[in-house]
């Protein structure tokens, strides 16, 4: 009679799958704020282009399908692979489906941030930041395609952690969208600081959207730094890619809040007297304030009763 096989230690299931099923948990949590956002944003959407409306449908269909296949993760290392310590090292061939649809989340959010700095460029150094984002989104793009068509070649975690080409692959991704996040924060952020005009009320509204640009940079290039270290230095763990799932969960809903704050900013703009408040949309429709200086005046701070600038929300 065969001997039966020694069971894994609990210590080391722990290790492996402890740190992907808490993130999975967050997963859904946040996958459930990204659906608000995206039902809060159909809502009101009505003046938006088709084809836009089409991109942001697609990107719902994209995160909840990236939500199911995680589930079918957890799914199959918790439930068929319970009683089989081997299912642990395995690369199950939903991996890859969960790393593509990810990404397609990914690019779209970083392509809708780059053409609003675009849009946004008054200066030749802010329409380079934009085009070099451009060329970053590209070589992240074929970074991303790499990295799916190496994760579906291999069948199990210890090769594909152990192999430094792959190391240096993952690196190099994480660290380019780490870049990408940061330059797009800091973007905004001069784009949007250099349309103060001296109103109070008109600058507390862009200070406002420097705070909403530099707390979604901040908080993808966080979790961008943690994918990194716990894929370098927790080499039997898979909670490097829970990380990666939080992080597809994190840019819908900075497109989608994005999206949705357009409606508010709007509300703030009416509901103050000392701002003349009009409305323009655009097929990019980004968020984003022009100021138009009104004519016949001295000063660029000196505006007569009731002909303050108008600012656009697009």
């Amino acid at each position: 009679m065969a001997e039966a096989s020694a069971p894994i230690p609990l210590t080391t299931i722990s290790d492996i799958l402890g740190g992907f099923l808490v993130e999975t948990f967050i997963v859904a949590i946040l996958c459930g704020v990204a659906i608000t956002k995206g039902y809060e944003y159909w809502r009101h959407s009505s003046q938006d282009s088709l084809w836009f409306r089409t991109g942001i449908v697609l990107v719902l269909a994209a995160e909840l399908s990236n939500t199911g296949f995680t589930i079918q993760l957890v799914y199959f290392y918790c439930i068929s692979g319970f009683g089989r310590p081997e299912n642990l090292g395995m690369i199950s061939w939903s991996v890859g489906v969960v790393v593509l649809t990810g990404s397609l989340v990914t690019l779209y959010t970083h392509l809708f941030f780059v053409r609003r700095i675009q849009l946004m460029s008054q200066t030749w150094r802010c329409k380079a930041i934009s085009h070099a984002l451009y060329f970053f989104v590209v070589v992240l793009c074929a970074l991303r395609l790499a990295n799916v068509v190496i994760i579906c070649k291999s069948s199990d975690w210890m090769d594909y952690r152990h192999t430094s080409r792959n190391s240096i692959l993952v690196t190099t991704d994480v660290s380019t969208t780490a870049a990408i996040d940061t330059v797009i924060s800091v973007g905004l952020v001069l784009n949007l600081r250099s349309r103060r005009t001296g109103i109070e009320d008109f600058d507390d509204l862009l200070h406002k959207l420097v705070v909403y640009a530099i707390n979604n940079g901040i908080l993808a290039t966080c979790n961008s730094f943690l994918i990194v270290i716990t894929f370098l230095l927790f080499k039997d763990s898979l909670a490097f890619a829970g990380l990666i799932i939080v992080s597809h969960k994190l840019y819908a809903i900075s497109l989608l809040g994005t999206l949705t704050s357009r409606r508010i900013i709007r509300k703030h703009l009416s509901d103050r007297n000392s701002i003349e408040f009009t409305e323009r949309f655009t097929t990019q429709m980004m968020v984003c304030t022009e100021v138009h200086a009104q004519e016949g005046l001295d000063s660029k701070y000196a505006y007569p009763p009731g002909n303050y600038p108008a600012v656009h929300v697009v």
